[in-house]
């Protein structure tokens, strides 16, 4: 996600919250709308697993959803589930 190379005046910790800013404000934005359930989608499982067999990777992704879903409340995590496709 954020490279190697270090992005000049953006920091991977100002991307990191700026991605977790986005992300929670598109699925606020679902339940303040009266959705009784959103599906946050992690295709990019499947897709870690391939490109590291390690799980490294896999167990960042898992850490970032993790984040996210913590700036939800209990209620509201209850109504928030993840979608992911099996692998082959």
């Amino acid at each position: 996600m954020y490279p190697a190379e270090k992005i000049r005046d953006y920091s991977r910790e100002q991307f990191i919250d700026d991605l977790l800013r986005e992300h929670e404000t598109e699925v606020r934005r679902c339940l303040n709308k009266g959705a009784c359930k959103v599906q946050v989608d992690f295709t990019e499982g499947r897709l870690a697993v391939k490109v590291d067999p390690s799980g490294h990777l896999l167990n960042s992704f898992i850490d970032l959803n993790n984040l996210a879903l913590s700036r939800f409340s209990p209620e509201e995590r209850r109504r928030i589930g993840v979608h992911y496709l099996p692998g082959e």
